[in-house]
Parts: structure tokens; sequence; C-alpha cells
């Protein structure tokens, strides 16, 4: 948002985290993309304790994920989500295949409207 604030556009980030899949659509019906948390090979998300960082105020704990990628949800159809995903452009995922991976990462999303 402060980027969004700097650059005078006239939008707002909304951290909509733990969405349903019919959430999400709610938002592409109305014409608004969705930025979704995916695994970049599809699969279960993956952790990889040997790279675990603490935040020094909390002291919590983080593990990074190793498959962790990020894509824009533009459409649904009931047999596949329709994607633009930075590394090869526009591609149609098995609904039932993004559905568990992006729920493997706690379905992490955002919208920007």
């Amino acid at each position: 948002n402060t980027y969004i604030l700097e650059n005078g556009l006239n939008r707002i980030a909304y951290d909509i985290t733990g969405a349903s899949i019919e959430e999400l659509e709610s938002y592409i019906v109305k014409g608004i993309p969705v930025l979704t948390w995916i695994t970049i090979d599809l699969k279960p998300a993956r952790l990889n304790d040997s790279l675990k960082w603490q935040e020094s105020n909390t002291l919590k704990d983080h593990i990074p994920y190793t498959n962790l990628h990020a894509v824009v949800l533009l459409g649904l159809d009931g047999t596949h989500a329709h994607v633009m995903n930075p590394l090869t452009g526009y591609e149609s995922i098995p609904l039932d295949v993004f559905k568990q991976s992006f729920e493997s990462l706690q379905s992490r999303a955002v919208v920007v409207y």
C-alpha cells in the first residue's frame, strides 16, 4: 500500500489470506484479479529447516518454503484455474491441483482494487 500511495494510484491492497476458492471466484467475477501463492512445482509445500531464521523482536522462528511461487488468478471454470504465471505466461491448471497447492501454503492471496 505504501508503493500504491507513493505512486498516486487510486487503489488499496487487501490481504485475503485464508479465502476459499469460492471467495477468490467472487473477486474474479467482479473483474478483480487475485494474486495467489502456489507452489512452483504444484506439489505440496516443502519447508527448509536449515534456512530457518528468528525475528529479533519476537524471537519467533520462520522456516521458509523451498517451492513457493506466486501467480495471478484470472479465472475459474469449474475444472481449471486460469493463471498468469510470471515464469511461463498464461496457464490453465487443473482446479484440484491448483487448490491443493494453494491450500498447502495456507491459502495466501491479495487483491488490489
